[in-house]
């Protein structure tokens, strides 16, 4: 687990990008709730650290935008074409 301090950004559209740039990594599972009831948690992805830690300054500077995660290869890749 990491924390990152963000200074006059909005932490939940922060929180939301790395969401969408990451969602091809989201852990699609159905577990059960203490009470039996089946939940798909959303907050949970398959990502090796040093991406996130790669990823983090990226979404800060804006340039997060000229990449995409490559889920195969588990690394973020330069965007091509359009």
């Amino acid at each position: 687990m990491r924390t990152y301090a963000t200074v006059n950004l909005n932490a939940k559209r922060v929180e939301n990008l790395m969401h969408r740039f990451f969602d091809a990594a989201r852990l699609d599972i159905e577990i059960l709730d203490r009470f039996g009831k089946p939940f798909r948690p959303r907050e949970w992805f398959l990502l090796p650290l040093p991406v996130i830690e790669q990823a983090v300054p990226m979404l800060l500077d804006g340039s997060i935008v000229r990449y995409r995660y490559d889920m195969p290869r588990g690394r973020i890749v330069r965007k091509t074409g359009g």
